[in-house]
């Protein structure tokens, strides 16, 4: 289905949308404010957009081999909020490590910049090891620091494409996690390794996510959410939402069998009854 060919049309035999948060709300947003093919579609939609409450750290250029074995293999408890993945690459996939640069502690912009340079020039070992073995992903390691605290951003129309915006009743999502730090730092002395952030978090100021979340909430109506509690969507029976975009709240772990559960239920509640798999899109 692309933009122009979307019709309410399609609704009536059953249709199942699962673009990832992004995808989705690109999708919807196209069909309710550009092409109107869905002018019924709940005003929440955008609102509530999550990150997981999430910082991406790392450790690199270690002495020891840190890929053994599966991608994610281990959670760390850091504190009552915070959980912590360590997240393995194969040989030869460490490019995502040069994203990250030396890390910098706690402050405003202008501070953790000066603290991020003064590390570099202070410490040119580690800028040497960030320069030669940044993206060696057999000595290296994600950090991805997560938690379940209340915070989000709305994703808004502008016209021509969707933008995010800081929600009137939404607390903020934060850029720096002590916790997540604290434990990243002892991982890089641990194991001769050094300890890198995002560049987006530390020189922008600008939170990161590797598992965006909700912007389709649910409601008892369209005036309160995007879908029901069988993430039908609202005005239009038969048209599911199942992605990451149903999602209420930051779950603090990676959200794939969240979302896999979820599906599965949303399923269970459509009967199939005389029906064959063509009569769904």
């Amino acid at each position: 289905i692309t933009d122009k060919s979307f019709r309410p049309s399609f609704i009536s035999k059953g249709l199942i949308v699962s673009g990832g948060v992004l995808g989705t709300l690109n999708l919807l947003m196209r069909q309710k404010y550009k092409y109107k093919t869905l002018p019924l579609l709940s005003d929440q939609l955008g609102h509530h957009i999550l990150s997981n409450s999430e910082s991406i750290s790392g450790v690199i250029g270690t002495t020891q081999k840190l890929n053994h074995g599966v991608a994610i293999s281990s959670l760390i408890q850091a504190d009552d909020n915070t959980q912590i993945e360590l997240c393995k690459f194969p040989n030869g996939s460490g490019s995502l490590f040069r994203l990250a640069f030396l890390a910098a502690g706690d402050g405003n912009p202008i501070t953790r910049i000066g603290k991020v340079l003064w590390n570099a020039l202070s410490h040119p070992k580690r800028l040497f090891t960030w320069i030669w073995s940044g993206q060696d992903a057999e000595h290296g390691v994600v950090v991805l620091v997560m938690q379940n605290l209340k915070n989000a951003l709305n994703m808004k129309w502008n016209g021509k494409r969707m933008t995010l915006s800081t929600g009137h009743h939404e607390e903020p999502i934060p850029v720096f996690i002590p916790s997540g730090y604290d434990v990243m730092n002892r991982l890089a002395k641990n194991s001769k390794g050094v300890a890198v952030h995002a560049m987006t978090e530390t020189f922008l100021n600008i939170a990161t996510t590797a598992h965006i979340l909700g912007g389709c909430p649910m409601g008892i109506d369209g005036n309160s959410g995007v879908v029901n509690e069988y993430f039908e969507v609202h005005h239009y029976p038969n048209m599911y939402i199942l992605d990451g975009s149903i999602i209420p709240a930051n779950i603090g772990v990676n959200p794939s069998l969240t979302i896999t559960a979820l599906s599965e239920y949303a399923m269970d509640q459509i009967s199939t009854k005389g029906k064959s798999p063509d009569d769904f899109l």
